[in-house]
């Protein structure tokens, strides 16, 4: 029996044992499944590594998918994390990873490696290593700066996935918007609110009115500044660099929320179109309020449609 060969039955044996344990060691599995693909013994039988996962998947009675992400995060991690040196922190090798490290959470940070700055994407990297870093708040991330990717994603397993293009206004546009909204995911101090009751801040509300145009905010942060007041909705509206507030649009976003928030990179830009409207300038990634808002309902039922299209998007 050619070595290959040889080796490559002594993986198979070892996966069946593996997926037998009471937690599923993933990072194991996934090892198994580099060195299967390396070591190339299933070339003597099937078309394709892949036709052999999906045999093996099928022999295991697992599900395809999650033998590729195992396989996907460990060969991810191998090429481009294992044995970085960050910050005096060496990362480990893939072998000594937590199980709790999901392979959820390499496959998003691999994803968000293509649009993240460098210093960011340590950071993340780092905390998602580490263990530091729940699902839901990766999924979080990724929700707010895939948009900038413009959905590209690799065509094929062996390809590679697109990175964030420069030269591109359009994606430059929503990566300026994404990292506003990353910025103050968990930073409140710019409502004038140092410690609210609640909150969330929810990317890309939009919809339409029940009468007039479609409404679109970049985000809405709702905010409750004690448990005592009532919930505030803060619409957000990012503004493209160089470009200026249109009145039209400052009062038509200001009556479906109680307040209306400008952004701008422009440290010229301190007033807007109106007095209730707020303008917050951000400047190497730091946020100052150039003019505060007022509230600007008119009505009872002013952000009535918006809190339904955050209820229906969050549920």
């Amino acid at each position: 029996m050619a070595p290959s060969i040889k080796r490559l039955k002594e993986i198979e044996s070892e996966l069946g044992t593996l997926v037998h344990w009471e937690k599923r060691p993933w990072v194991k599995i996934g090892i198994q499944l580099n060195a299967a693909h390396d070591w190339q013994g299933w070339e003597q039988n099937e078309r394709s590594f892949s036709a052999w996962l999906a045999d093996i998947a099928e022999k295991l009675e697992l599900n395809p998918s999650n033998l590729w992400r195992y396989y996907s995060a460990i060969r991810w991690y191998n090429e481009t994390l294992e044995n970085e040196h960050w910050d005096g922190t060496k990362l480990p090798p893939a072998i000594s990873l937590s199980n709790t490290t999901s392979p959820e959470n390499i496959e998003l940070l691999a994803k968000l490696q293509r649009v993240l700055p460098d210093r960011e994407f340590k950071e993340l990297a780092s905390k998602v290593v580490f263990g530091k870093v729940s699902r839901s708040a990766m999924r979080e991330v990724w929700e707010i700066y895939r948009p900038a990717l413009q959905g590209k994603t690799a065509r094929g397993r062996s390809s590679s996935a697109p990175r964030i293009d420069v030269e591109n206004p359009t994606q430059m546009d929503a990566k300026w918007r994404a990292d506003f909204v990353a910025l103050i995911q968990h930073e409140a101090s710019w409502t004038g609110a140092s410690d609210p009751s609640l909150y969330k801040v929810i990317p890309a509300v939009s919809f339409y009115a029940e009468e007039g145009p479609k409404i679109e905010f970049d985000a809405v942060v709702l905010l409750q500044r004690s448990p005592k007041t009532p919930l505030e909705f803060h619409g957000v509206k990012i503004l493209p660099p160089s470009s200026r507030i249109p009145k039209r649009t400052a009062a038509l976003l200001g009556q479906k929320c109680d307040f209306i928030w400008f952004v701008s990179s422009d440290p010229d830009m301190s007033q807007g179109p109106d007095s209730t409207s707020g303008i917050l300038i951000v400047v190497e990634a730091k946020v100052q309020v150039a003019q505060q808002p007022q509230n600007s309902s008119t009505t009872p039922n002013h952000s009535a449609e918006l809190a339904r299209t955050i209820l229906q998007q969050v549920f």
